[in-house]
């Protein structure tokens, strides 16, 4: 299976979205997290969703999340 973690600048991202979001609703940013949560969850489940990182000499993936903000 392969390994998801965060980078510390995403976790840092991570953090100051939670943080904004919940300045208007707590509720509203706990759903965030839960969604981030179920999208990290997924890309565990199906590892190929992600999208390869071509600036990058490893094989690192990322996943977007922008769609989470739409919802």
């Amino acid at each position: 299976m392969k390994a998801v973690s965060w980078t510390s600048s995403a976790n840092q991202d991570l953090v100051e979205i939670v943080d904004y979001l919940a300045e208007e609703s707590l509720e509203g940013a706990e759903a965030f997290v839960n969604r981030v949560d179920q999208e990290f969850t997924h890309l565990l489940e199906f590892p190929q969703i992600g999208r390869v990182v071509p600036e990058l000499e490893r094989n690192i993936e990322d996943v977007l999340l922008k769609r989470l903000l739409r919802e």
